[in-house]
C-alpha cells in the first residue's frame, strides 16, 4: 500500500509451494506517480499555423502550484492527450504525446522560464478553413498515474486554402415541353457549418452541350440560391459542372451528365427494400448491379407532398455497398425513396418506393360527393385525404350513414376504392367518412346531407291510379243504380207544402165556400171573413162557417 508520495516503492510477487518457490521481477514505483492526480491543464492559446492550413498550434500554460521542475517537464515527465473535433462532425479524435517534445530542451527551458508556457506538438492532418474544438488532459509519464480532468475547451479555425474536395452535384429533371426544352434543377450540398464559420464560400455551376458539332452551347447559373439553380436546357445530352471557391482558389469540378430523353438507360437495380429502424431513420437495401462500369449508387429521399415540390436529400455510396441508413426523418411523414446506380458521371435507371418511419392516424377524412341518386340509392364518390394529412397508408374506409340522428349504419370500404353505392334509403340522411391506417381510425371528414325521396315511374303511377279510378266508377254506378231503384219503388209525389199555394191567403172580406163534414154527411157551407187573413192562425180565428 502506497502511504507516502516522497518514497520509492519496490514490488515483487512471490509464489510459494511445498516443492518450489517462484518470484516476479521487481517493480519500482514512485509514490507520487501512483497516488497523485495531476492538476487540470490550462490551454492559453489555440491558433492556426502559418503556411500550414491543415494544422493548429496549442500553447500549454504551467499552473502556479505545479510541483514538477522545468527540467522534468522538458525531459518528458508529463504525458498529455488531446481531444479534438470539428463542430458538425460526429465523434472526436484523440492524440497523445509528451510536454516539451515540440521543442529542443533549451527552447523548452527558456519558454518555461520566460513565459511559463510550452508550444505543444502541432495538431495537423486537419481540414483547411474548418473550425475545431480542442481540450487537453494530462498525467505523469508512468501508466500507474491517473489522468487529470479535461481542460477548458478552445475553438479556432485552421488556415485558409483552396478547397480540395470535389463538390457533390445532383439534379432533378422535369418532362420536356412543347418547345423542346426541359427544366433541370441542379442541386448540391451545403458546406459544413464548421467551414462557413471560417471563410466565405461560393459556388459556380454551368452546363454545356456534349454533341454539338459546332461551338458547344453553354448555360450558366446566374442566381444561385439555397444551393440550387434552375436552367432551361434543350432535350439533347448535356454535361453540367460545379465548383466551390473561396479567397484562396477553387475546388476541382464535380461533373454530372444529363442524358437526352432518347438515350438508352444504362441499367438499374432489380429491387429495393426499406425498413424503419426508429422514428427518425430508415435502412435502404438494394440488389447488386453486375456491370463493370458501375462506380457507385445514389440514394435519394424526399417527403411526399401534393402542395409543393419538396427539396430532395441524397447520399452516395460506393459500388460495393448494398445498403445505407438515412437519418433525421420525421414520423407520420411519407417519404419517397429512390435508388440510382451510377456509371461515372451518368446515372442509370431509378427504382422508387414509398414508406414511413412510423404510421399514425389520418388527421382528416375524405370529402364525399353524390355522383348519382335515384328513388332509394345514392352513389358516393371521394378522393383520399391529402398525402400530408394521411400519416400512413390507407387500409380501408368507414362510411357512416345517420338518419334523423336516431339510427346509424357503418359500411366498410376497401382502401383502394373511391366510390360506394348505398341502397334501401328513404328520408333525410347525414353521411360522412373516416379513413383507417394500421395505426387506427382517423378523424371524420365533412358531413353530407342527402334527402332521398321516392320517385314514381309511369308503371307505378298506373298501378296506383287505375284501382282508384275503378273504385270511383263502381261507386258512381252503385249510386246511379240506387237512385233508379228508389225511383221505381217510391214514385215521386209532389209536396203540397212546397207549392206556392201554401203561402197564399185571401185578404178580401168576401164569402168563402168550404166543404164541411158533419154527422157523417158532407155538405158545402159559405164562410165569411170577419177580418183580413195574414197567416193560418188568422184563418182559424177570423173565418166563420155556419153548419
Amino acid at each position: 500500500m502506497v502511504n507516502s508520495t516522497a518514497r520509492q516503492y519496490f514490488f515483487r510477487v512471490v509464489a510459494l509451494s511445498s516443492t518450489a518457490t517462484a518470484s516476479s521481477p521487481s517493480l519500482c514505483i514512485n509514490g507520487k506517480d501512483a497516488a497523485v492526480k495531476m492538476h487540470n491543464p490550462i490551454i492559453s492559446d489555440l491558433r492556426p499555423v502559418k503556411d500550414k492550413p491543415g494544422c493548429l498550434e496549442l500553447v500549454w500554460h504551467k499552473p502556479q502550484d505545479f510541483t514538477l521542475t522545468r527540467k522534468s517537464i522538458c525531459s518528458g515527465a508529463v504525458t498529455y492527450e488531446l481531444r479534438y473535433g470539428a463542430d458538425d462532425q460526429p465523434g472526436t479524435r484523440t492524440k497523445q504525446s509528451y510536454l516539451g517534445m515540440a521543442l529542443n530542451n533549451q527552447e523548452c527551458l527558456d519558454s518555461l522560464k520566460i513565459n511559463k508556457t510550452i508550444r505543444l506538438v502541432d495538431l495537423c492532418s486537419l481540414n483547411p478553413f474548418t473550425r475545431y474544438t480542442v481540450s487537453l488532459r494530462q498525467r505523469y509519464k508512468t501508466n500507474f498515474s491517473d489522468w487529470s480532468d479535461w481542460s477548458n475547451r478552445l475553438q479556432n479555425c485552421t488556415g485558409t486554402a483552396a478547397p480540395t474536395t470535389v463538390p457533390q452535384l445532383w439534379r432533378t429533371i422535369e418532362p420536356a415541353e412543347a418547345s423542346n426544352q426541359r427544366h433541370v434543377t441542379l442541386l448540391w450540398k451545403s458546406p459544413s457549418k464548421s467551414q462557413t464559420a471560417c471563410t466565405s464560400l461560393w459556388f459556380n455551376a454551368s452546363c454545356r452541350s456534349e454533341r454539338s458539332h459546332n461551338a458547344p452551347q453553354a448555360w450558366s447559373c446566374l442566381n444561385l440560391t439555397d444551393n440550387r439553380c434552375w436552367l432551361a436546357l434543350p432535350t439533347e445530352r448535356v454535361a453540367c459542372s460545379l465548383t466551390m471557391a473561396n479567397s484562396a482558389g477553387s475546388s476541382p469540378p464535380g461533373w454530372l451528365s444529363v442524358p437526352a430523353p432518347t438515350d438508352a438507360v444504362l441499367g438499374a437495380v432489380e429491387k429495393i427494400t426499406v425498413r424503419a429502424l426508429d422514428d427518425s431513420s430508415l435502412e435502404v437495401r438494394w440488389s447488386a448491379v453486375t456491370r463493370r462500369s458501375l462506380t457507385g449508387f445514389l440514394v435519394e429521399w424526399t417527403p411526399a407532398s401534393e402542395r409543393a415540390i419538396e427539396r430532395p436529400q441524397w447520399e452516395r455510396a460506393s459500388h460495393e455497398a448494398s445498403h445505407v441508413t438515412i437519418t433525421d426523418l420525421l414520423p407520420n411523414v411519407r417519404y419517397i425513396v429512390s435508388v440510382w446506380p451510377e456509371f461515372g458521371n451518368e446515372s442509370g435507371g431509378v427504382i422508387s418506393t414509398q414508406t414511413y418511419t412510423r404510421e399514425g392516424v389520418p388527421s382528416i377524412g375524405p370529402r364525399l360527393e353524390v355522383q348519382e341518386q335515384d328513388s332509394s340509392t345514392v352513389l358516393l364518390i371521394w378522393k383520399p385525404p391529402p398525402v400530408e394529412q394521411r400519416h400512413g397508408f390507407i387500409t380501408q374506409y368507414s362510411v357512416y350513414c345517420e338518419r334523423e340522428s336516431i339510427t346509424r349504419e357503418v359500411y366498410r370500404v376497401a382502401g383502394n376504392k373511391q366510390r360506394h353505392r348505398l341502397t334501401g334509403l328513404s328520408g333525410l340522411y347525414r353521411i360522412y367518412m373516416t379513413a383507417h391506417t394500421v395505426a387506427g381510425e382517423g378523424a371524420a371528414g365533412p358531413a353530407l346531407l342527402v334527402t332521398v325521396a321516392e320517385a314514381y315511374s309511369l308503371r307505378t303511377i298506373l298501378f296506383r291510379i287505375i284501382p282508384l279510378v275503378f273504385i270511383a266508377v263502381m261507386l258512381l254506378i252503385l249510386v246511379a243504380f240506387g237512385l233508379r231503384i228508389k225511383k221505381s219503388v217510391w214514385p215521386w209525389v209532389p209536396d203540397p207544402a212546397l207549392s206556392s199555394l201554401s203561402a197564399w191567403f185571401p185578404t178580401a172580406m168576401k164569402p168563402i165556400s168550404e166543404k164541411i163534414n158533419s154527422g157523417g154527411a158532407e155538405h158545402t157551407s159559405t164562410c165569411t171573413l170577419t177580418q183580413p187573413l195574414h197567416n193560418y192562425t188568422d184563418y182559424q180565428n177570423y173565418v166563420y162557417c155556419p153548419i
